[in-house]
């Protein structure tokens, strides 16, 4: 039987969002028990359009689709505060967070922001010349969907 895009990606969303997956072969593995098989290459693609990133908890690593994470408020994004000192910015995540919201930001190739750099709760940001605390700020918050501080 074969699956449209949409199908497929909503397969792997199921799949990451009801258990801890560590691989690409778990993954690939999970989606044949449910009737897709999928190439290598394909779910790759799929991954990196979705958006999935790998979270760290503890000495696990798992997917997560970050958009899944977030609550309308703001209260479950998991930033716990930004403080800008010069021309670093430093985000503090909850554990395991600080490489998936990093993954986001840079995707997002935002003008503010030179790179990341990401711990396991830390996040440092190198900002551009010129850049002020409140348009790093700003910047940020833009990226990060549900995000209010």
């Amino acid at each position: 039987m074969s699956f449209s895009k949409s199908e497929r990606q909503e397969a792997i969303r199921q799949a990451i969002q009801s258990k801890k997956i560590g691989s690409q072969e778990d993954l690939k593995a999970a989606l044949s028990e449910s009737g897709i098989a999928i190439s290598q290459a394909t779910l790759s693609r799929d991954l990196q359009e979705m958006g999935v990133v790998k979270s760290h908890g503890g000495s696990l690593s798992y997917y997560i689709i970050p958009e899944g994470r977030y609550s309308a408020d703001g209260a479950d994004s998991g930033i716990i505060g930004i403080e800008i000192c010069g021309n670093i910015a430093v985000v503090r995540t909850l554990p395991g967070h600080a490489s998936m919201f990093a993954s986001i930001i840079d995707r997002k190739q935002l003008p503010e922001i030179a790179g990341t750099i990401a711990g396991d709760d830390t996040i440092f940001l190198v900002l551009r010349n010129g850049v002020t605390a409140d348009s790093c700020r700003r910047a940020i918050i833009s990226a990060l969907p549900g995000l209010r501080k």
